[in-house]
């Protein structure tokens, strides 16, 4: 079922106050091996950097 627009202002509200963007760049060939380790490990690029930030927020 598709989500009404009001659902979609609703979320973009709470994503909003309660979420942060967290980047860093890297030049094109840095990026490449690195997406090419995630996919190895079976992961996204994003999904490879949130486990490393949680990772460093744990130890």
């Amino acid at each position: 079922m598709a989500r009404t627009e009001a659902q979609k202002r609703a979320s973009a509200k709470w994503e909003s106050k309660n979420t942060k963007v967290a980047s860093c760049k890297l030049n094109i060939k840095e990026y490449e091996l690195f997406k090419q380790w995630a996919e190895d490990h079976g992961l996204t690029v994003s999904g490879a950097l949130l486990q490393y930030i949680r990772s460093c927020i744990d130890s």
